[in-house]
């Protein structure tokens, strides 16, 4: 006679490539297991190992320091730890697609980690740090940054991190430019505007958005919307055929309080419909609450939470402006249609 014990499922009884993609999915969870199933045996961490590593947020520089000890084995260090295996650490390695680095103090372990990193397909870096500001570092000085292929990409305050020769959109020059889509980066005041060789940007024939954070302290509201016109029509006349949107984002401006509405009548004075502008998300929730005023404000912007440092990809932030900007392409066709539907019924005879 059968027992209940005989019917009894077990999970090792599943074939191996079922097994395989349960444990990867799990891996693939933000929550829970996700860094636990590393630990059920070694045949599990080699599956779920490239999944892992594969989108990695370093907030800081005891996690810079963890993640530079695990990576020791690929980074040539003279004496690793001996427990750490290279094929293993190479295997998890080869599938990081996202590397996002946050406040981190410890410039030469950045570039380290950046070295073996070239498969990254997104590379962020919201801080820096004033060890990392030597020649030797600098896009256009240190090798590292001509073997990086990124297709998005983050640089931090005011191009700092390219040298002087390298504040331009050439990517025969910086080759890290080559297959980029998604650009961005910072700008400080007048003289971060006037840094930038704006002709250049015709030139990136892979990007599709672009974003330009404007960052411009304590400065009176007239002279940050100098600033921004100037931007504005620096960039607007270089724009590669590829390009779908080019956001403006004035999150951090501190002026802003005082001059928002007349940056966002600029923006639609402009006309051009790949140019958005991006504010201060409260900002944004204070002008929908004066009303229907307020909404008609806010009918050509989108909204961000201006948090560096701790911030993750924020991919929604992208899809806002696509949305923006389809709906503007969507009203504009409509009113050509009715104004050939009036001009049309204007030449029937009475």
């Amino acid at each position: 006679m059968a027992t209940l014990s005989d019917n009894k499922f077990c999970f090792k009884d599943l074939p191996v490539d079922l097994i395989r993609s349960i444990f990867e999915a799990a891996a693939e969870d933000e929550h829970e297991p996700n860094w636990g199933c590393a630990r059920v045996s070694k045949a599990v961490h080699s599956w779920v190992a490239p999944r892992l590593y594969r989108h990695v947020f370093v907030h800081d520089d005891q996690i810079l320091f963890l993640l530079h000890r695990t990576l020791e084995p690929l980074l040539k260090i003279t004496h690793p730890r001996p427990e750490y295996d290279f094929q293993r650490v190479q295997h998890a390695w080869r599938g990081v697609q996202t590397l996002h680095f946050g406040h981190c103090v410890n410039w030469d372990f950045v570039l380290e980690i950046l070295s073996v990193s070239s498969a990254a397909s997104s590379i962020m870096i919201t801080q820096w740090s004033q060890e990392g500001e030597r020649d030797d570092t600098r896009v256009g000085v240190h090798p590292v940054w001509d073997v990086l292929r990124p297709k998005k990409l983050f640089l931090p305050l005011d191009g700092t991190l390219l040298s002087p020769t390298r504040r331009h959109f050439r990517s025969t020059e910086t080759p890290m430019f080559a297959n980029l889509t998604h650009f961005e980066f910072l700008l400080f005041g007048r003289r971060g505007t006037r840094a930038w060789e704006w002709a250049s940007l015709a030139g990136l024939q892979s990007l599709t958005h672009m974003s330009v954070i404007v960052f411009t302290g304590t400065v009176a509201a007239e002279t940050g919307l100098a600033l921004f016109a100037k931007l504005s029509a620096e960039a607007l006349q270089h724009f590669p055929p590829s390009l779908l949107a080019f956001i403006i984002d004035i999150s951090f401006a501190r002026w802003i309080s005082n001059a928002r509405r007349q940056i966002i009548q600029m923006i639609t004075r402009e006309k051009n419909d790949r140019v958005v502008l991006a504010i201060n998300k409260d900002s944004y929730l204070e002008e929908l609450a004066t009303g229907e005023d307020g909404k008609r404000v806010v009918r050509d912007v989108i909204w961000r939470v201006p948090m560096f440092g701790r911030r993750r990809a924020d991919d929604d932030y992208w899809a806002r402006a696509d949305a923006l900007i389809r709906r503007r392409r969507k009203e504009r066709l409509r009113q050509a249609g009715e104004g050939l539907a009036i001009g049309s019924s204007s030449t029937i005879p009475q």
